[in-house]
């Protein structure tokens, strides 16, 4: 920028750029580095940030109040930078189903809750009702004794 009879004169940046500055500069742009920014000086702001590559991914579930999202076959990448996680999922395809669907999925498994003798006892001396009663209170409450006794009141 210069003045010229007191009229202001805005040059574009390349103008007076030697040509092999201007083929670095280019040169720099197709490596992706970031306009004024070397590829050397680009490495060194990038040197705290660690990326890794999951392998093995099958899918991907994404679970919303309204449906579930499935990505199948996703490339997962992990970056951490200062101490916080960052996944980047690209997928091949998706698929998408009601929360309905994985209620019913939920709802037909097996309780894998076990539940001890004395538990057992306690629930059934405490509310006053018969072990079977006290067992089923303590497997629909996940083992939990206060909610058990609170269910059979």
């Amino acid at each position: 920028m210069f003045y010229e009879n007191n009229i202001q004169i805005v040059l574009p940046s390349s103008f007076g750029m030697s040509a092999r500055r201007k083929a670095r500069r280019e040169a720099r742009r197709q490596q992706g580095a970031l306009p004024g920014m070397s590829p050397k000086h680009m490495k060194k702001a990038m040197g705290g940030m660690d990326v890794k590559n999951i392998d093995g991914v099958k899918e991907v579930v994404i679970k919303t109040e309204t449906e579930e999202i499935i990505l199948i076959q996703p490339e997962v990448q992990l970056l951490n930078i200062g101490g916080q996680s960052i996944y980047t999922i690209t997928a091949e395809g998706e698929k998408r189903r009601s929360p309905t669907k994985a209620e019913e999925k939920t709802s037909t498994e097996t309780p894998s809750v076990t539940v001890s003798e004395t538990d057992i006892e306690f629930i059934a001396d405490k509310a006053g009702v018969s072990k079977e009663k006290a067992k089923e209170a303590l497997i629909k409450s996940n083992g939990d004794l206060a909610e058990a006794l609170l269910s059979l009141q």
